[in-house]
């Protein structure tokens, strides 16, 4: 009877060590999307601002002063402001979701390391789930 209820609970810490491995990964794949997103926002962003000035200086040498070169400034430049402000707030998020994920891989590392307090040496980022661990 004794050997059946090991068993058992054998059986559930190994199917408990494969859901958090799997929960581990998934985790891992949701930061590694976080990580290169911002990349290609920022690239965008300043890739828009860049080509609006260039045509903004093209036109400046074209109308002098004119104004529909006025009209296009009005219309311009407080479009790229908005579009900084909501790639800003777009990076504030993703950083705030890559910290909630850190944070959720800590407390993943800390069960596996209750698990098999032996491995402590192998890993490398902090067990714990706390505003420094997640730094």
């Amino acid at each position: 009877m004794a050997d059946a209820a090991e068993q058992s609970t054998a059986e559930h810490r190994s199917l408990v060590t494969q859901t958090l491995t799997t929960e581990h990964f998934a985790l891992q794949s949701a930061r590694g999307a976080i990580a290169t997103e911002p990349v290609g926002r920022a690239t965008m962003y300043l890739g828009t601002v860049s080509s609006a000035l260039v045509a903004m200086g093209f036109l400046a040498q074209l109308l002098h002063l004119n104004p529909m070169l006025m009209l296009v400034s009005v219309i311009l430049l407080p479009t790229l402001f908005m579009l900084g402000v909501v790639t800003c707030i777009r990076l504030v998020q993703l950083t705030i979701d890559d910290m909630v994920y850190q944070r959720a891989i800590n407390r993943l590392r800390h069960w596996y390391l209750e698990v098999g307090p032996e491995m402590r040496p192998y890993f490398l980022l902090p067990d714990r789930d706390d505003l420094a661990g997640v730094l």
